[in-house]
């Protein structure tokens, strides 16, 4: 004899169902947070990583900019320091004054692209008004060891005067007319 049982339970068939269980909605919007989370994160490293390598790029000019007006007129300067150079390119500053180091300075603060409308100010004057200070230059003029007509450049593009880390630091060797 064989029994058979009877139940009055339906038999849930998987491929039957309308709709989405609670688990199922409430892991779909966790796996959603979590895409939408990363791709986030990613686009603000990327703004970052912009942001540095504009300001690096802006550096380098207003450094190329110093270089050349120093180039220039290196004949009617005397030799100066406002900083020497440790090791892995750190900077120890020395006194700043207005013929050895320069603000760069934005007219205006609105945050549309202002390199053209940058300007250098001496060190030490009143600011314009509405003015931001974007960089402090700081440069060094030597006579190069064994050779009085050559002259040694250096420009060191600096955040703010508490830095020790210049953003750019060139040096260039002139020549002196005599």
């Amino acid at each position: 004899m064989i029994m058979v049982r009877k139940s009055n339970i339906k038999k849930v068939r998987l491929g039957q169902e309308k709709g989405f269980s609670l688990l199922e909605i409430v892991l779909a919007i966790f796996i959603s947070l979590l895409i939408a989370v990363a791709a986030l994160s990613l686009l603000n490293t990327s703004a970052i990583g912009n942001e540095d390598k504009q300001l690096v790029v802006e550096a380098e000019t207003r450094t190329e900019e110093a270089l050349s007006a120093l180039s220039a007129v290196v004949t009617d300067l005397a030799e100066m320091e406002s900083f020497t150079v440790l090791e892995d390119n750190v900077i120890r500053p020395l006194n700043c004054q207005p013929q050895s180091c320069d603000y760069v300075v934005f007219p205006e603060t609105n945050e549309s692209f202002r390199t053209s409308s940058a300007k250098g100010i001496p060190y030490g004057s009143p600011l314009p008004e509405g003015s931001e200070i974007r960089f402090i230059r700081r440069w060094r003029i030597q006579v190069v060891e064994g050779n009085y007509n050559l002259r040694r450049i250096t420009v060191a593009v600096l955040k703010s005067e508490q830095d020790d880390k210049p953003i750019v630091l060139e040096e260039t060797i002139v020549g002196v007319d005599r």
